[in-house]
């Protein structure tokens, strides 16, 4: 049985098998890390008020199953685009062969002997097909051998995992992504969007503070919620919130080891929308009328106006996109682009074990570096 000849991909549809991955590996990612947020406002009650490492290390473990799922969502929906690629030209090609034979026939022969043509053919259309169907059949039980020699083995499948997941927690992190910056944002801490602030006292900010903050507000949003008020011309867009705010860090100055040190806490202005200043201001309203109504309880068992802006308080942030959302793309194109069918099927081991060495061989080339200089340096 001779081979046919390679038959070139169009550019739509090699576009397509590449593109649509790569944007559902980035949908992926950012629908992993939105239902981590949510899960932790209404579950967990974790915020950006929560005390650390832990919102950091949630984080970290939301990017890692974010970047699992990119991997498996590019995967399914290439092979999708492509099953259903495959079955138009199949179909196409049928009816154009089914069209020529038809007015071939009518030329040649009589209706009984195209009937009688018709019938042959058809056996050996079903026949040829019958052995298609057994080649598919041997070559996607092949395929499963190979995968199941691959995940049975766990030194084989935990490096694959563990490489999918060590890249997409550093390409979050080269797009200037934070981890604790997952968690939903507290009204009483700093936000998830927080970046530039300015020193501050517990004065309001003067008018070239408020400049300033209003520019940082354009520039990277609300601190609490990331807006930047691009569709509003009335100003002020944002006001310089005090973090924390001054109730809290009064409450934080009065605890006895301050006291006894003379540690005060330091102020800083970060940007925030009216919106959420009111918000805030409500909030702290409300926990300080029942922090008063504490007043003959111990200290440990009032209420903590740190933690009044946090848990189901807290403002959702995970529908607003953020560029480090793009770390799902990347490992889609990984895991997708310029490779062939059977390796994408079976997960791309291979491109991601390159990816692994050499990364590794270039930390390796840094770290030799740095303590060659360092060695010169300290000789000298």
């Amino acid at each position: 049985m001779t081979s046919s000849p390679a038959r070139s991909i169009p550019c739509e549809y090699a576009s397509a098998t590449t593109t649509l991955p790569i944007v559902a590996g980035a949908a992926a990612f950012g629908s992993t890390l939105a239902f981590s947020t949510l899960s932790q406002k209404l579950l967990v009650g974790m915020s950006t008020g929560t005390p650390a490492p832990l919102p950091t290390l949630v984080g970290m473990a939301t990017v890692a199953m974010a970047s699992l799922a990119s991997h498996s969502a590019s995967i399914r929906t290439y092979q999708t685009i492509a099953k259903n690629k495959k079955g138009g030209r199949t179909l196409q090609r049928r009816r154009t062969s089914q069209t020529w034979n038809r007015d071939n026939y009518q030329q040649k022969y009589s209706r009984r002997e195209m009937s009688d043509e018709r019938h042959e053919i058809t056996s050996a259309i079903n026949r040829s097909t019958d052995d298609d169907d057994d080649d598919v059949t041997n070559i996607n039980h092949n395929i499963k051998l190979d995968m199941a020699s691959v995940s049975v083995g766990e030194v084989s499948i935990m490096p694959h995992t563990l490489r999918i997941c060590a890249i997409g927690l550093l390409a979050f992190k080269l797009l200037g992504g934070r981890f604790w910056a997952i968690s939903p944002s507290s009204y009483t801490s700093l936000g998830s969007f927080a970046r530039y602030s300015l020193p501050a006292t517990e004065n309001y900010a003067t008018t070239v503070q408020r400049a300033k903050i209003e520019r940082f507000g354009r520039l990277v949003g609300c601190h609490t919620c990331g807006t930047r008020k691009f569709f509003q011309s009335k100003s002020p867009r944002f006001v310089g919130d005090h973090m924390p705010p001054k109730a809290v860090a009064k409450q934080m100055n009065d605890r006895w080891f301050r006291k006894w040190f003379g540690i005060q806490v330091k102020y800083r202005f970060y940007p925030q929308c009216t919106s959420c200043s009111k918000t805030q201001g409500s909030i702290l309203s409300s926990a300080s009328h029942k922090l008063r109504q504490q007043s003959s309880l111990p200290g440990f068992l009032t209420q903590n106006l740190a933690k009044s802006g946090g848990g189901k308080q807290a403002y959702f942030h995970g529908l607003r996109f953020r560029p480090a959302h793009l770390a799902g793309s990347i490992i889609g194109a990984i895991t997708v682009v310029n490779t062939s069918d059977r390796d994408i099927k079976r997960g791309n081991h291979e491109r991601f074990r390159t990816i692994h060495f050499y990364t590794e061989a270039f930390a390796m080339d840094l770290y030799n570096i740095g303590r060659s200089i360092f060695s010169f340096v300290r000789n000298k």
